[in-house]
């Protein structure tokens, strides 16, 4: 049940940054026919643009790790025998879950300081605040070091992990 409502919130992630993908091509491809056509510049755009390229690979991340289609060097790993491989795999996944989860915990400690201290986005044609351009961090730090403890049980217990759409 964790599982199916865990790979619910992984797909919707992925969703989500796929059609903020969608949304910034239409945006940046109007905004450059307004500029060629009538000389006019939709201001936010390269703001909203470059909010979204972090949103996108925050949100996208924890799924393109499940289905194993992140970039890796695996030549070494292609040399060793199965069940090595499968145990430096699982190493590997471990670090992950260090790393994302220091990541984790720093990014919802700058979150709630943002929050705490109601700093907004000076200087910027969209005056938001923040802590909502970074509350994305924690979120997809969390499913990350999630979806490294799953890929490191499956090279541990089941030798693969589970893959697949």
């Amino acid at each position: 049940m964790m599982r199916k409502a865990f790979d619910w919130v992984v797909n919707a992630g992925f969703y989500i940054a796929s059609a903020l993908m969608g949304f910034i091509t239409v945006l940046v491809t109007l905004n450059v026919l307004l500029r060629f056509a009538f000389n006019y510049d939709i201001a936010w755009v390269l703001e909203v643009t470059e909010y979204s390229l972090v949103f996108i690979a925050i949100l996208a991340s924890a799924y393109v790790l499940r289905v194993e289609q992140h970039i890796s060097i695996d030549t070494i790993l292609l040399l060793l025998k199965k069940r090595l491989s499968s145990l430096v795999n699982g190493f590997m996944s471990l670090v992950g879950v260090a790393i994302c989860g220091i990541f984790c915990l720093g990014s919802a400690l700058l979150t709630y300081q943002e929050y705490t201290n109601g700093i907004i986005m000076a200087n910027k044609i969209l005056q938001i605040p923040r802590y909502w351009l970074v509350l994305v961090l924690p979120v997809g730090f969390f499913l990350l070091t999630i979806q490294f403890i799953l890929r490191a049980s499956g090279y541990f217990i089941k030798k693969e992990p589970k893959t697949g759409f």
